[in-house]
């Protein structure tokens, strides 16, 4: 260390310090000097011999004199100390010193010098700063927004309290960037280590978002800014940043984000719509249109005179098989209407799946023999028998069988099987056909959807057969599932539904007692006296001709004036089942049947409505006004002759 004189540290410290001097080894001042003790009202002369500790203008200190006896102590132990204080002056003026106390090793008499640096402009500018930043940290904490500063190089993160409280940890702990990550969600770490902890230190400013996962398993949403602050070399000193809990504005954000969702939803879904509903009317038009060519062809070529009865049996067979295409198409319509508004129904009766499967196969056949298709049927169990609606089961797999012939190219192969596992139906057909697209997969259960609508020219139909088959076994409590492997690889649909049971079958036991019974009649209604009540020309002189063709004994009105008149005529004996339509002009065959039920005369005689209204609303009102069977239009032949037998047999 440098010695100086006592001199030559005067003239030294009298540029520096606002007063400065020294102090023997006994604490007594030995000389001071400095223009600021005048301020403060002490004349520097009169302080030498006074023990340093106990000057006077140590008594305006704000603070006690811990820090200053600490400084003094230290530096009769050897060693240079520097202690700021604050003291005070003249009642408006405040005087900051930095007070620097240094040994003379040199001096065996061991000397110190002491001097006052004014800090007072210095100070204040902390001061302001200080106060600058609890404004701030009181705007922050006040709008829950935590701040945290971190220097390079550094792992501690000097935080404030509402920072801590985000991240959940106490508001008095130290940070570190460790700590912090291992509040994170597992997803959000790697996007937070690359812009917090200075990860990347190059970068001016970023702005995150992230996840945090509290001790209580909460999770919340924090947006995080920060800056880096660099020095003039351009190297990173640090980053400063704030955090703040977002968790209500994310929430907003995604139920917008959601909301926008299900709006596109169903601006797509009423777009698809349009799109299918323009689709469908067109489908609708030309399958309704085809079968009618060939009815409306043959049919004028039936009402020329030239026409050998080859030619008229063709004719009619076509005439046959496209009424029963447009039956169809109309019988699918309408059970679409009765999936829509909730009024699909089943009809439980015992039935045989395997003898179905038969029929259903055997139905195909010709179909099958055209193509040239190898059919391979596996009945793995024999008989099964279950509780299901025979009429609805037939319509799944002729559905499935059809397709899978319409989709096979010539020469192709289709195998059917039929099992039992775990109480379940299973029933399996495959072909080696045209196969499914995986991006066609989702659309195969959809009404009115045949894979690719493009092919619709190639594979006819409305697009109904699989939706209603699977909402048809679905009913059955079973499901429908669909396996292909592409295009031209085939494809194979899976049915399976539980087997049902009862103890007794009441309808199959009277059904056995009165079989032999109804064998007597022969299928043949020979003698039976009928009345057809229906306004329809053409549906009226077909019905006629049908019943006369069974031997039946058959008159026919049209509106039921003229039916009550019949009746009335004593002339006319008793029918012994009446057949009216529901829907006539005037009166309609619901107030028929109820003038015939409050008849004296006609009320026991039974009574069929034959109506194009397929509602159940329509056959319940039939049914509870006094109708004793409800068929709807078109009429199926043996139906209505089994229910005509049915009505008419005897007790």
């Amino acid at each position: 260390m440098m010695t100086l004189s006592p001199e030559q540290f005067n003239t030294f410290a009298g540029n520096i310090f606002l007063f400065h001097g020294s102090i023997d080894a006994d604490g007594e001042i030995v000389s001071s000097e400095g223009s600021a003790l005048e301020r403060l009202g002490i004349n520097p002369k009169s302080m030498t011999g006074e023990n340093f500790m106990d000057l006077s203008v140590w008594n305006n200190l704000t603070a006690n004199k811990t820090r200053l006896k600490t400084g003094y102590d230290r530096a009769r132990e050897g060693k240079m100390s520097t202690t700021r204080l604050t003291i005070i002056g003249r009642p408006t003026e405040t005087i900051h010193i930095e007070l620097i106390l240094f040994p003379d090793l040199s001096d065996t008499d061991k000397h110190i010098f002491f001097g006052a640096r004014d800090i007072t402009t210095i100070q204040t500018e902390i001061d302001q700063l200080k106060d600058r930043c609890d404004q701030l940290l009181f705007a922050a904490e006040a709008s829950e927004t935590g701040l945290w500063y971190q220097s390079f190089g550094k792992d501690e993160i000097y935080s404030s309290p509402a920072c801590n409280a985000l991240f959940d940890f106490p508001t008095d702990e130290t940070l570190t960037f460790k700590k912090l990550l291992g509040r994170l969600h597992p997803k959000d770490r790697a996007k937070f280590k690359k812009n917090f902890g200075g990860a990347d230190w190059s970068e001016p400013e970023f702005s995150i978002k992230f996840r945090i996962v509290r001790k209580d398993g909460n999770t919340i949403w924090v947006a995080a800014k920060g800056k880096t602050f660099f020095d003039p070399g351009k190297r990173a000193k640090g980053i400063l940043g704030s955090v703040h809990n977002i968790n209500d504005e994310k929430a907003v954000s995604e139920q917008l984000e959601s909301i926008y969702a299900r709006e596109k939803d169903a601006r797509d879904s009423a777009e698809f719509a349009n799109k299918t509903k323009d689709f469908f009317l067109a489908v609708v038009s030309h399958e309704l249109r085809s079968p009618l060519n060939s009815i409306l062809g043959w049919t004028n070529i039936l009402l020329t005179d030239d026409v050998d009865e080859e030619v008229r049996r063709t004719a009619l067979e076509s005439i046959k098989r496209g009424a029963e295409t447009q039956a169809k198409l109309i019988d699918d319509l309408l059970d679409s209407a009765r999936v829509t508004s909730g009024n699909l129904t089943l009809e439980i009766s015992p039935v045989n799946v395997s003898t179905l499967l038969d029929e259903i196969i055997d139905s195909h056949h010709p179909l099958i023999e055209e193509k040239e298709i190898e059919l391979e049927y596996n009945n793995q169990i024999g008989t099964l028998e279950t509780y299901a609606d025979p009429n609805r089961l037939r319509q799944v797999f002729a559905n499935l069988l059809g397709n899978a012939i319409k989709f096979t190219s010539k020469g192709g192969k289709i195998s059917v099987s039929l099992n039992n596992e775990a109480g379940d139906v299973i029933v399996a057909i495959r072909d080696d056909g045209q196969g499914i697209a995986e991006e066609d997969m989702p659309l195969i259960f959809q009404r009115f959807i045949q894979g690719d609508m493009e092919s619709k020219g190639v594979n006819k139909g409305l697009g109904l057969g699989l939706p209603l088959a699977k909402i048809l076994i679905e009913k059955h409590g079973g499901e429908i599932k669909v396996h292909s492997d592409g295009p031209d690889r085939g494809a194979e649909f899976t049915v399976v539904f539980p087997i049902q049971s009862k103890q007794v079958d009441e309808e199959r036991l009277y059904k056995d007692e009165v079989s032999d019974l109804q064998e007597t009649f022969d299928n043949t209604l020979e003698g039976v006296k009928i009345l057809v009540l229906e306004d329809d020309d053409d549906s009226r002189h077909v019905l006629g001709i049908f019943l006369d063709q069974m031997g039946a004994d058959t008159n026919s009105v049209e509106s039921v004036a003229e039916a009550v008149a019949y009746l009335d005529d004593t002339n006319h004996s008793t029918p012994d089942l009446i057949i009216s339509d529901i829907a006539m002009p005037g009166e309609d065959g619901y107030s028929f049947v109820t003038r015939l039920r409050e008849s004296n005369r006609f009320s026991k005689v039974p009574a069929i409505a034959l109506s194009a209204f397929t509602a159940e609303k329509n056959k319940s009102k039939a049914l509870k006004l006094g109708f004793n069977c409800y068929l709807t239009k078109p009429f199926d032949p043996d139906l209505l002759k089994e229910t005509i037998i049915e009505l008419i047999k005897p007790d």
